[in-house]
């Protein structure tokens, strides 16, 4: 099991190295917006109020939220048509992957080949 300081440690060098792969594919920063977020996982309930960044890819908005799966970190591509959303999850992916394997996950989320 993870203690908070390191899955928020992972997480944020995870999102870091996610958001700046995006924008060197050519994802524009739009806004940041607040939302609150109730995670449920193996009986654990995660209530966290998140500051996200919303970009644009192409036609779409997207923003990348954080997931817990049994403890362990995740993170999912939220995608819209508008920037104040509903927004849709694709597949998450644990954040703890090789740069490589980060990017892949990147690629697929935003449907690059």
């Amino acid at each position: 099991m993870y203690s908070i300081d390191h899955i928020n440690v992972e997480y944020n060098k995870s999102l870091e190295f996610v958001l700046s792969y995006t924008e060197s594919l050519g994802a524009e920063y739009v806004c940041t917006g607040t939302e609150q977020f109730t995670t449920v996982s193996g009986g654990e309930t995660i209530r966290e109020k998140l500051k996200l960044k919303i970009y644009r890819f192409g036609d779409e908005y997207f923003r990348i939220e954080r997931m817990y799966f049994k403890g362990k970190p995740f993170m999912v591509f939220s995608f819209s048509d508008s920037v104040e959303g509903p927004y849709e999850d694709a597949d998450p992916f644990p954040v703890d992957l090789s740069e490589e394997e980060l990017k892949e996950e990147v690629r697929l989320a935003l449907r690059i080949e």
